[in-house]
């Protein structure tokens, strides 16, 4: 913050918050910018930060930018303000609880993953009228309980044994700064972005003919499906928070979902990922239906797929490699995409190869019809 200062910047400072807090801060008060201290799922001996700025979080080249204007020391002069800003936190949970309503009381086990939704999501549940089972309502960033991501199926073994034992409508589980989270329905299954992302597309797309959704291109193709049925514009799009945050603004699309379990829910809210929102708006959904969070998500177009596999390779080799299994895949495909690797197509079913974003990787997934056609891929 003295660093903002030094520069000329007046900065309002929200605390301890929720990356939700810093967004919602910023559009609904016509902030400029935004800076959330972050290293998210990572181990605790990381930290990092993530960096907004007009519409968006920042990506690419702008990221190269701002390292560009540190490594050269190429800073303005002048002397802002330390605003304390608690009112964002405030106004955001205020907002919540006036726009989403849960209609009856639901069990809800929440495993914050001893990170930052400890302080905020079992209170805010609560005063939602939810019954909230607390799995690690005290900070413990240096040592939780699990890997705090999403994504990481070993990370729910706690989770799904409470579910099942408190006999819960649901669990959630958010990752370290609660921009993501992940769901355990009453059975105890795991249910990640594109199944949450489903569950939405029925709800919303029937008040919204002919809107558009946004479908990451690691996400099931039952999305689609769902999409399409209810006459809505599905918008197969590259994986990355940044790249699918531009897209939902570009396409003033009312919904956006990532496998790895970011939400875009943009009618009557604001356009900005929001974990929180999502988990609140599944919740209301689960207690306006007579069934089970488990007998809806069972209701869905039924498709086999394996996990998404992620497998090292030099960084320095990894867009070559992904050239070359694209140019070896095309003949071969019913049709394809190949914005962000391949997402190609067989009579079976589908498969994608693509580089990481993040790290010296490549992502590999198929998904199909049936276990034989699984196979066949």
């Amino acid at each position: 913050m003295e660093g903002l200062t030094s520069v000329g910047c007046d900065v309002y400072d929200l605390g301890i918050a929720i990356v939700s807090t810093m967004y919602y801060a910023r559009q609904k008060f016509n902030i400029d910018g935004g800076v959330m201290v972050s290293a998210s799922h990572n181990p605790p001996k990381y930290n990092g930060f993530k960096l907004c700025q007009g519409q968006n979080t920042l990506s690419g080249q702008e990221i190269q930018n701002v390292l560009k204007i540190m490594l050269d020391g190429n800073f303005a002069k002048g002397m802002g303000k330390i605003v304390p800003f608690p009112k964002g936190n405030e106004e955001y949970y205020g907002e919540l609880k006036e726009k989403v309503k849960i209609k009856k009381k639901l069990k809800v086990v929440v495993d914050s993953s001893a990170a930052i939704s400890a302080l905020f999501v079992p209170k805010l549940l609560e005063e939602m009228g939810c019954e909230v089972v607390d799995l690690y309502p005290e900070l413990n960033p240096t040592n939780p309980p699990h890997t705090p991501d999403p994504v990481a199926m070993d990370a729910y073994e706690v989770l799904i044994k409470t579910v099942l034992e408190e006999k819960a409508d649901l669990g959630v589980l958010f990752d370290g700064d609660a921009d993501r989270v992940g769901f355990v329905d009453d059975k105890g299954r795991i249910q990640l972005g594109d199944v949450i992302l489903t569950l939405l597309v029925q709800d919303y797309l029937p008040k919204h003919k002919g809107a558009k959704v946004i479908v990451e291109l690691k996400d099931s193709e039952m999305v689609i499906d769902e999409v399409n049925r209810l006459g809505g514009v599905p918008i197969l799009w590259k994986t990355g928070h940044s790249l699918l945050d531009e897209k939902v603004h570009e396409e003033k699309a009312i919904l956006c979902g990532e496998m790895s379990c970011h939400y875009w829910i943009t009618p009557d809210w604001y356009v900005f990922d929001d974990a929180v929102h999502a988990m609140c708006q599944t919740m209301r959904i689960i207690s306006e239906s007579d069934r089970t969070f488990s007998e809806i998500i069972d209701t869905f177009p039924k498709y086999f797929a394996t996990p998404e596999y992620r497998i090292g390779v030099p960084e320095d080799k990894k867009f070559e490699l992904v050239k070359d299994v694209v140019d070896y895949f095309k003949p071969k495909c019913t049709k394809y995409l190949d914005i962000d690797g391949i997402r190609g197509y067989t009579d079976d079913g589908w498969f994608l190869f693509r580089a990481s974003n993040t790290g010296p990787l490549v992502s590999v997934r198929a998904e199909a019809k049936t276990p034989e056609g699984l196979d066949r891929l």
